[in-house]
């Protein structure tokens, strides 16, 4: 069976690109423009992995993982941070919620960040 990612990013383009990219690794791929579809897709979806954008209008990446805090069934999903913020108290801040990873972007390739989606999905 398919491995299901969840791609939560509200950049349109560079959700398809990854999108794609990861396809051709065969998974399957499911995206949300903001944090409350993402939990939407969660709440109905069985999803293995989910890659989230922190900086996102209405519902963020930070409310993302706030209610991931209070539901177990998103909780038990490992998420991989994608952002603009580098700066180490950015990262200091987001590590407080379990996350699996934290990628820069437009820093880290696609092509790498397929790598390591790929690698944290062997693990």
């Amino acid at each position: 069976m398919k491995k299901q990612i969840l791609i939560v990013d509200d950049d349109y383009f560079f959700r398809r690109m990854l999108s794609s990219r990861l396809r051709d690794s065969h998974v399957d791929v499911v995206e949300a423009k903001n944090g409350q579809e993402g939990c939407d897709i969660i709440a109905r979806s069985k999803i293995d992995l989910t890659l989230l954008d922190l900086m996102m209008p209405f519902y963020d990446g930070f409310d993302f993982l706030e209610a991931r805090t209070l539901d177990e069934k998103i909780r038990k999903i490992p998420v991989i941070v994608m952002s603009l913020l580098r700066q180490k108290k950015d990262v200091e801040m987001v590590s407080k919620y379990e996350i699996l990873d934290y990628i820069i972007k437009p820093e880290t390739s696609i092509k790498d960040i397929q790598l390591r989606v790929m690698r944290h999905l062997s693990d």
